[in-house]
This record gives structure tokens, sequence and C-alpha cells, in this order.
């Protein structure tokens, strides 16, 4: 699973650690174990001195593609879930 919920551990915990918890019992343990179960949300940020320069560059050709041509873009970080 890539996301977690209270009730999905409960039910993770009752199939395969055969263990009979409410989702409450749960929230309380993982509350005092200092332990968050939600999502982390972070920001990331490029590290590229010349970034600004090539987003702009790249928007201006979204915006004003030529005429001759296409545009063509390439993510070289890889394939990403979002």
């Amino acid at each position: 699973m890539t996301t977690w919920s209270l009730t999905k551990l409960v039910e993770y915990l009752a199939e395969h650690a055969r263990l009979v918890v409410s989702t409450e019992t749960v929230r309380q343990i993982l509350r005092t174990a200092g332990v968050s179960w939600q999502a982390t949300k972070t920001w990331k940020a490029s590290n590229d001195p010349d970034f600004v320069a090539k987003k702009t560059r790249i928007l201006d050709l979204y915006d004003h593609p030529p005429a001759d041509g296409r545009v063509i873009c390439v993510d070289e970080f890889g394939p990403l879930n979002l």
C-alpha cells in the first residue's frame, strides 16, 4: 500500500499478525510512541543556480511554441507517481 490509514493498518495487523485491535487502540499506541501515521508532505526545490532561467525558457516555449516545430519535453528524473 502506498498510502496507509489507521483502518488499513488495523486490517493489515489482523490479516498478517493475527492481532485484532481497534483503530482507536492503534491511534493511542502510535500517539504514545510519538509516531505520526499521516503522510509527510514535502516540497523539493532545485539547487541548480540556473533553475529560474531554465524554467522561464521552458514556460516561454509552452506559451510561444516555434511556428515551424514542436516542443518536446524530457523528464530526466524518471517516472514518478504524483
